[in-house]
């Protein structure tokens, strides 16, 4: 008999054992949260460019970006995550009739030959991206690459910038040339071709963020330009 309670109480003992160990079982961690970025008003993007009058400047008055960072290791803020290789979304969005020289016949010109009508916003959506040392010593390198749609072309591209730590977050400046050919843009003309405008601007930007507390980040924002 005792023999039988000893077989009967090994057995319940053996069956049991998962059972308590998946009870002790440490849960996992959960996964980190994506992190939210918001766009700060003091950023600017603008384009300049040439004429046979003089150079000119046009200025984004709204901006929209949509911008996520996945922490994939520990780091030291957002530039720090992303120098770490933290998976970046970003994707940024500018009206074409948002963007101002100061001259109105340049703009109504340049909205007219980006088919502002059809083709009303200039996109940029990043695929993937690599950092490394700064050149001068400050912040990080960064080259994005992704899809640049003007017009109604869209095309592979790859822009360099900076990444600088800033005040809560972080702050990605540089410039890329292209060519308005390139996207089947005809550079303006104005005066019956009298000015004309050159084929090749220089985009330039600096894009400030903050992480969004509230969990939103693709808010357009009034933009402040100073030239």
């Amino acid at each position: 008999m005792k023999s039988k309670l000893k077989t009967a109480l090994a057995a319940l003992a053996l069956g049991l054992s998962p059972v308590l160990a998946r009870a002790h079982k440490p849960a996992a961690a959960p996964a980190p949260q994506a992190l939210q970025l918001q766009l700060q008003p003091s950023s600017k993007l603008w384009l300049r460019g040439e004429s046979t009058l003089h150079p000119y400047q046009s200025f984004a008055k709204r901006i929209s970006v949509t911008a996520e960072l996945k922490p994939a290791a520990k780091a030291d803020g957002l530039a720090g995550l992303i120098g770490a290789g933290s998976p970046f979304q970003f994707d940024l969005t500018v009206p074409v009739e948002s963007m101002k020289s100061g001259e109105g016949g340049l703009d109504s010109n340049m909205y007219k030959a980006m088919a502002a009508a059809k083709y009303p916003d200039i996109r940029y959506d990043v695929k993937s991206y690599r950092t490394g040392p700064a050149a001068d010593g400050k912040g990080l390198s960064i080259v994005t690459k992704g899809t640049l749609s003007i017009c109604s072309v869209s095309r592979d591209v790859s822009i360099t910038g900076q990444v600088l730590p800033g005040k809560d977050g972080l702050e990605i400046t540089g410039e890329y040339p292209l060519l308005m050919s390139d996207y089947g843009v005809k550079p303006p003309e104005l005066m019956f071709g009298m000015i004309k405008c050159s084929d090749q601007v220089v985009i330039h930007f600096d894009l400030r963020f903050k992480q969004d507390q509230a969990g939103t980040a693709s808010l357009p924002q009034a933009l402040a330009s100073s030239k």
